[in-house]
């Protein structure tokens, strides 16, 4: 995989503390040093991030996009994984201790799928996702009538 550190979100003006390139999926990870809870706008947060990525990003909108909050001094969560929503996972919660194991499930859950092309990835520029209708899909229909 690939780690990206500070991960600028041109969108919105933020920066993800890193993304990692696992596989098929982008996991997006949002580091909440000290924090002994799992905190409801940390969760926000990082989910704004997922969806950014998954919406804006050229290369995630085919991608499996699961967020990640560590907040390094909270308890430990047993993740019930749930099946992606549009692309996108529920919140995973980690702590300093569980997070590795988090990143092991999600790497063993891209067996047998395309791998992203990192290089690609990383080059890619920030457009919405395609609409129904495309702009030059207008003017193509607008020239023809």
């Amino acid at each position: 995989g690939v780690v990206c550190f500070e991960f600028v979100i041109p969108r919105v003006g933020k920066r993800v503390d890193n993304v990692v390139l696992l596989g098929n999926h982008v996991v997006v990870i949002e580091f909440k040093v000290g924090a002994n809870q799992y905190d409801s706008a940390a969760k926000t947060q990082v989910m704004d991030y997922a969806l950014d990525l998954k919406n804006f990003h050229k290369e995630s909108h085919g991608a499996l996009i699961a967020p990640v909050l560590v907040a390094s001094d909270a308890v430990e969560v047993e993740y019930a994984y749930a099946y992606p929503i549009d692309g996108v996972y529920p919140v995973i919660l980690a702590n300093g201790r569980s997070l590795a194991t988090v990143l092991k499930r999600i790497a063993g859950s891209s067996q047998g799928l395309a791998v992203l092309n990192h290089d690609a990835w990383l080059r890619s520029g920030y457009r919405p996702t395609p609409t129904i209708i495309e702009p030059d899909q207008v003017r193509a229909i607008m020239a023809a009538a």
